[in-house]
């Protein structure tokens, strides 16, 4: 069973420390294991916020006992697929900041899990525009030319088996919406 868990926008999270802790100690369980389950929601919450409150993951990392860095790195999978959907340099930079790391290269190394969510944006025209931020910042880091089908051919295998998945969903919608923007992509 998921639970969604909505949590105010601007709301801090030291107040939700001392029930984190609380029920944490009722379970006996460490912070960090009794969120981790939610980190598919906390992580982007929590990295969204990054630019505008700072002090958020600094207290969610010191309730869960964990550097911010660790945080970072640990969740990029989780956030970095969003953060490349919206094309949110802001907290892109943010995280790069953080875990001292050029946005290209932690673009490369989950390309596959990027380009699968963005392939998964519900109209081609929010697919095209996240696909040339992504093209965007591999310039900008190379300064050379470098076309989105190079960087899907460079992570195809991974990125097929991320997308065959999806395309088993009983929704033909989304099977044919993959599809549709997947081919799109080499038709460019």
């Amino acid at each position: 069973m998921q639970v969604n868990v909505t949590l105010p926008v601007r709301l801090p999270l030291v107040s939700f420390s001392p029930q984190i802790l609380s029920i944490s100690k009722h379970h006996q369980k460490a912070p960090y294991s009794l969120i981790l389950p939610f980190f598919d929601q906390v992580a982007p919450f929590i990295v969204q916020r990054l630019p505008i409150q700072p002090d958020l993951l600094g207290e969610a990392c010191r309730v869960m006992g964990i550097a911010t860095a660790d945080f970072i790195m640990i969740t990029l999978p989780r956030t970095l697929p969003e953060l490349f959907a919206s094309c949110d340099q802001k907290v892109l930079d943010s995280i790069t900041k953080e875990v001292s790391a050029k946005p290209s290269a932690l673009l490369l190394k989950h390309s596959h899990k990027i380009l699968a969510h963005i392939f998964l944006l519900p109209t081609q025209s929010l697919t095209n525009k996240a696909l040339n931020f992504v093209v965007k910042v591999l310039i900008d880091a190379t300064g050379s030319s470098i076309d989105i089908q190079s960087v899907v051919k460079s992570c195809v295998v991974p990125l097929l088996a991320e997308l065959v998945v999806v395309m088993g969903d009983e929704n033909e919608g989304i099977a044919r919406q993959v599809s549709c923007h997947f081919t799109s992509c080499f038709l460019r």
